[in-house]
């Protein structure tokens, strides 16, 4: 395997200085590789040395080997910034790793090389990080682990990681709730401790789209902080009133939050005759409901949310401050044209949000301020996936 994948593109621009590559070169192209490599010759000769022994490593594969990398190369600089640097110090890592394993243990390296198939190769690597994780585990685990054989001592492993996950994931938790810590405040761990607003909303925009198996997960965290506000912060980012899944959105009159229900059946004294509700009902009943009743952008909690009116304050500074000034014209009148439908008005501002690399700030829970909602979300703990990107040192 060639290492330093992220070097490929150096590696390129050395080939084709050196007449190697077959792809057609422009003059100011080749003078622009021949100034890149000569410049990294001069200040980093190490480098340079390495990239020579990458290039004869990449000019002896066969041409399919070749083109293969050349379209990884590709498609991981189509990546977003963030995403296609955590993937080549992946990969950065693996190698580096695989060039310790040739030199400790040669047999083990070259059934990884000689792996028939990817499949097959993956479960060689799998199965010798978890006996290198496994190593630096207490006595009594590793015990444990040398009684079990094959998917046993896999699935062993993989509960014992989840394990260090959470605990990783509550310590950093934790330290971002220090100072109620120290002072011994009380942290809510049950529906209970929460203020109306908060119960209201979990009990009447959240549980009833929650799934039998999600509600007896927040059910199970009851009285454990912060399991209890860090799994009912997860469901509610998964289910936005703004963009509930199509498979839980509303068909029927008797699926609207109870709130809801009141506000569209309700008769004011002078004002509309109540809404006629009944008709609408079917797999499209959400967005016929926003369609005809122009009274739904004003419900609460950003609820079927197809308008910039039916936004809260954080979505509309989000849209005025950092998403607008970021679209072009076609991006804005695809805005534009979205505006009154739903799911199509939501959806347009998180796919052009997404592809602004923007994060929109939807409703999820109420009273945010009080209750730091966000304190509770992106926590990364490590795991066997990310193992090739977190570590500092490989083993």
């Amino acid at each position: 395997m060639i290492r330093q994948y992220s070097f490929l593109g150096m590696i390129t621009a050395f080939a084709l200085v050196a007449a190697w590559a077959v792809a057609q070169t422009t003059d100011a192209e080749l003078d622009q590789n021949r100034a890149r490599v000569i410049a990294l010759r001069k200040s980093q000769p190490e480098q340079f040395a390495r990239l020579r022994e990458n290039l004869k490593s990449f000019l002896a594969l066969s041409d399919t080997q070749r083109a293969s990398i050349v379209k990884l190369d590709a498609e991981v600089q189509k990546l977003s910034p963030k995403k296609r640097e955590r993937l080549l110090n992946a990969l950065e890592r693996y190698s580096d790793w695989l060039d310790q394993l040739r030199e400790k243990e040669p047999q083990a390296y070259r059934m990884i090389k000689e792996a028939p198939n990817d499949s097959a190769r993956i479960a060689l690597i799998k199965d010798r990080r978890d006996r290198e994780w496994m190593e630096l585990q207490p006595k009594v685990q590793r015990d444990e682990w040398n009684k079990l054989q094959g998917p046993a001592r896999a699935e062993f492993v993989l509960m014992l990681r989840e394990q260090e996950r959470r605990k990783q994931e509550q310590w950093l938790i934790a330290k971002r709730f220090w100072r109620e810590l120290e002072s011994k405040q009380t942290m809510p761990c049950r529906l209970s401790e929460f203020t109306p607003k908060v119960r209201e909303y979990v009990t009447d925009y959240l549980l009833p789209y929650m799934t039998d198996v999600e509600k007896k997960e927040l059910q199970s965290a009851e009285g454990h902080w912060p399991d209890y506000p860090q799994t009912l912060v997860a469901f509610a980012v998964k289910r936005p009133p703004a963009l509930l899944p199509e498979a839980v959105a509303p068909r029927k009159v008797s699926q609207l939050p109870k709130p809801v229900q009141t506000r569209l059946l309700e008769k004011k004294k002078g004002g509309p005759k109540k809404l006629d509700l009944k008709s609408l009902e079917g797999p499209s009943f959400a967005s016929n409901l926003v369609k005809h009743h122009a009274v739904v952008v004003s419900l609460e909690h950003e609820y079927l949310a197809a308008s910039y009116s039916s936004l809260l304050k954080p979505m509309k500074e989000f849209m005025d401050n950092k998403l607008q000034p970021a679209l072009d014209q076609t991006e804005k009148r695809k805005l534009t044209d979205e505006a009154g439908k739903w799911p199509e008005y939501p959806e347009a501002i998180r796919e052009l949000a997404k592809k602004h690399g923007l994060s929109p700030p939807w409703h999820i829970l109420p009273e945010p301020e009080r209750w730091r909602w966000d304190a509770y979300r992106n926590v990364k703990a490590g795991s066997w996936g990310a193992d090739f990107v977190k570590e500092k040192k490989t083993p």
